[in-house]
């Protein structure tokens, strides 16, 4: 996968497109999900990150998988493109433009490991600011070390969250 890998400042409107693009899926999917929730740098206030949101579209298990996939491919349009190698994740894309800035959308199950590789470790980086200063010290030097190899620039950041998830 060869993409440019760009990191900035923290920016105060990525949780009020949040908020947005949550108020979207809730009109259409709200009675079937557990939360639909922020997730990676840019729900980590101050954190610099890729000005991409992660959103995670929790369900209480997969036999409900089949029904959420038909509301998002045949209700919001998006495409589901499988779990890209990640078991328990599902990844779905956008098929056309819309008002919102660049996001991925994940759904996965509640207490499955991607969600909770995901909410402990944004929850650990939302309380303990020292790491929120050395992940983003750490993903500046990726970015510029991999700028055109995103990833590579995954790989060695991952190190670092599983040295964080490892504390838990």
């Amino acid at each position: 996968m060869r993409q440019t890998v760009q990191v900035v400042d923290y920016d105060k409107e990525w949780p009020k497109q949040f908020t947005a693009i949550k108020k979207m899926l809730n009109k259409e999917l709200a009675d079937s999900v557990v939360s639909i929730e922020h997730v990676g740098s840019t729900s980590v206030p101050s954190l610099a990150g890729k000005p991409i949101l992660d959103i995670d579209i929790v369900i209480s298990s997969m036999e409900e998988f089949p029904d959420i996939k038909r509301q998002l491919t045949n209700r919001l349009d998006y495409i589901h493109v499988g779990n890209q190698g990640v078991e328990g994740r599902e990844v779905f894309e956008r098929s056309y433009k819309d008002e919102f800035m660049a996001y991925h959308l994940y759904v996965c199950v509640w207490g499955s490991p991607p969600y909770r590789y995901h909410i402990e470790f944004r929850d650990y980086l939302r309380t303990h600011p020292e790491a929120v200063k050395e992940y983003a010290q750490l993903k500046r030097v990726l970015a510029v070390k991999h700028a055109d190899n995103l990833m590579a620039y995954f790989h060695e950041k991952s190190q670092f969250v599983e040295k964080i998830l490892q504390k838990k």
